[in-house]
């Protein structure tokens, strides 16, 4: 054989060998993707509500305690809402305005929370005036799963 064909040779072994592996792996691949993970579950949304309250309350201090608290909002616009997180188990918020019947905030938990793993203190409250009240025994928080 000539130097020349044997060149070609190779060249043509070189070539098919080459096709024959690139459609071997484009065929079957070596290894399958791995799983695509399902998403996170969403997190449990709480109302924080105060009850049994003074018609002229026009502000209040809660801290609410418990496992992986994500954030909060005020569930009213009208009303200002300050709040300080302290890691992820303490949040304290004040909220000034006129005090109803109505929920006070939500609060974003951890995925399938439940609210009795939930504790909130009313640690003051003031009047419209902005007077401290003395007693804060006619007042309570409830805290419910939306």
């Amino acid at each position: 054989m000539t130097r020349t064909r044997r060149f070609s040779l190779l060249a043509a072994l070189i070539f098919l060998a080459t096709g024959a592996a690139i459609a071997c792996t484009q065929r079957t691949p070596l290894s399958s993707p791995p799983p695509v993970a399902p998403p996170p579950p969403p997190p449990t949304s709480l109302t924080v509500s105060l009850v049994n309250h003074l018609l002229d309350d026009g502000a209040i201090f809660v801290e609410l305690r418990g496992p992986t608290i994500q954030s909060a909002a005020s569930a009213d616009s009208t009303r200002r809402f300050f709040t300080e997180m302290v890691g992820d188990t303490l949040l304290r918020a004040i909220i000034v305005g006129p005090l109803t019947d109505t929920p006070l905030m939500t609060v974003s938990v951890g995925p399938g929370a439940s609210a009795s793993s939930y504790h909130a203190t009313i640690v003051e409250v003031a009047d419209r005036a902005g007077q401290l009240r003395s007693d804060l025994s006619s007042h309570s928080i409830t805290i419910e799963v939306r």
